[in-house]
């Protein structure tokens, strides 16, 4: 008989096939404003923000959820600093799909929110991670040609700020993503309403990864860059 082995291994296999690499027609369906997190591998606290794009022209995925079998559209996400500063990524992206530079007017304030359902070419490079995981990333963002067929998304358009919590209770009634949530839980924002809901003392000095050097950023109004896309 032979000796029974088994293998234990710290790598968690995922059945999930990442999105495959290319430019894959998508809408922006989610904006999440995390909040002021810290960053342990630069040293900074800086606003946050994630953008998640559904790809409706890719095959839905199913997965069991409580004993059911739920079809769920194939979906892409971006975490960003909440900076629109002329180095910044997120201003990078917003011009490159937008298809030109922001004026210094436009610079002025940005609604984020309205381009909710607004349409693009989205980029997807992977990334093999040493352990050898692959993820697909988004490396741009593109304007989809006018006079072409749009996509249209099936997800709920979701706008989230952390400053819209009153308490920290109302994060479990917000309906977010769990992980989305646990990124929110660490924000500088949201210490503050459980310090506040714990009856903390009013003027609590934060801890020093708390102290913000946070970029430029201006709310964008984006009446202007939406009706670029048509």
């Amino acid at each position: 008989m032979k000796t029974p082995s088994l293998l234990v291994s710290s790598k968690t296999e995922s059945t999930i096939e990442p999105v495959p690499e290319g430019l894959h027609h998508g809408v922006l369906t989610s904006i999440y404003d995390l909040g002021t997190l810290f960053s342990e591998k630069f040293d900074i606290a800086q606003r946050k923000l994630v953008m998640t794009f559904e790809l409706p022209d890719l095959a839905p995925l199913y997965v069991e959820r409580d004993g059911k079998r739920v079809q769920l559209p194939r979906v892409v996400s971006l975490r960003l600093t909440r900076s629109l500063n002329e180095k910044a990524k997120l201003r990078a992206l917003l011009e490159s799909w937008r298809g030109k530079r922001f004026t210094a007017s436009e610079m002025q304030s940005l609604d984020l929110g309205k381009l909710l359902g607004t349409p693009a070419w989205v980029q997807i490079l992977h990334e093999v991670k040493t352990d050898g995981k692959t993820f697909a990333n988004i490396s741009n963002l593109l304007p989809i040609p006018k006079g072409t067929p749009k996509p249209v998304a099936s997800s709920a358009l979701v706008l989230f700020s952390v400053d819209q919590l009153e308490a920290p209770s109302d994060l479990e009634q917000a309906g977010l993503p769990p992980w989305i949530a646990e990124l929110v839980k660490t924000s500088r924002e949201f210490e503050r309403l459980v310090a506040r809901a714990t009856k903390q003392a009013p003027g609590t000095v934060l801890p020093p990864q708390w102290v913000s050097r946070s970029p430029h950023w201006g709310v964008v109004n984006l009446e202007q860059f939406v009706a670029t896309f048509g």
